[in-house]
């Protein structure tokens, strides 16, 4: 492909991408994971959207975020 690389910069390279690529869908599950009825309840509260996502999606989204992206940064940084 005419790109020279080095051994070690190909390896973090090659681990960045399927690192982001597995965050992206443990963040895309989070998001999905939040029941609708939550969405519902803060339309009823008269939430804006921004405000919605804010102070009650958001929250929710982190908690379940964090103890997976904790996962994937120990099988990432975990000597072979």
């Amino acid at each position: 492909m005419g790109v020279d690389l080095s051994a070690p910069a190909a390896g973090v390279i090659t681990l960045g991408l399927c690192s982001a690529a597995y965050l992206s869908q443990i963040i895309r599950e989070s998001i999905n994971a939040i029941p609708r009825g939550q969405w519902e309840a803060t339309q009823v509260l008269g939430y804006t959207t921004p405000a919605a996502l804010r102070y009650v999606i958001l929250r929710q989204i982190v908690r379940s975020v964090v103890p997976a992206c904790a996962g994937e940064l120990d099988q990432l940084l975990a000597p072979q």
